[in-house]
């Protein structure tokens, strides 16, 4: 009897400790996936569209033409062609580059799921995988920015949102990342009022 006693005390005890680690190990994936994840992914992201611009500065060029008279700026013309040629590589890019990250994977370390300080970062890792959903959003937005009493700054904005999944046992974490990248900006100087009243 007493036999059966210690054995459902330590099945109860081996109990308590699993669900404790999995919580623990819920708590620091939950955490490993909303940071370090993130983090790495919008470096990731921001290095690809940086190497867009690097790669592609004579598209960006075309995109905005001027009308001047005067030597002052009448009129905007965009090539709605450049633009939507330079967001479907940009995304292109951003698709590729969220789903081999996601190949590549996250380790993170058994030591995080302990709870315990002095064991964080120590251990063999443990798989985290990064799943894109295939929902990047973009959209272009003028913008008309005052800029001095006769000055107005003009920008052409690619905005751009996407959404993605990180998967570890136990635990899942949906983000966004939202990013910006300007197709172009100008500044425009009107006349010069003779009286300025606030």
């Amino acid at each position: 009897m007493r036999a059966k006693i210690k054995i459902t005390a330590v099945l109860l005890i081996l109990a308590l400790l699993a669900v404790k680690a999995v919580a623990n190990f819920k708590t620091a994936a939950h955490q490993f996936c909303k940071y370090d994840v993130n983090n790495a992914l919008n470096l990731e992201i921001n290095r690809q569209i940086l190497n867009f611009i690097v790669e592609n500065k004579s598209l960006q060029s075309n995109i905005c033409s001027f009308d001047r008279q005067d030597g002052v700026i009448k009129s905007i013309n965009v090539d709605s062609y450049a633009v939507s040629y330079i967001t479907a590589q940009i995304c292109e890019k951003l698709i590729s580059a969220i789903s081999e990250f996601g190949n590549s994977g996250f380790g993170m370390p058994l030591g995080n799921a302990t709870g315990l300080l002095t064991l964080s970062g120590k251990g063999p890792k443990i798989k985290i995988k990064t799943v894109p959903l295939g929902n990047i959003a973009y959209d272009t937005e003028s913008q008309f920015i005052s800029a001095g009493i006769n000055q107005t700054l003009f920008k052409l904005v690619l905005k751009i949102t996407c959404a993605y999944e990180t998967l570890a046992p136990f635990s899942k974490e949906n983000g966004q990342l939202y990013f910006t990248y300007t197709l172009c900006e100008a500044v425009i100087i009107g006349d010069v009022p003779q009286l300025y009243l606030h």
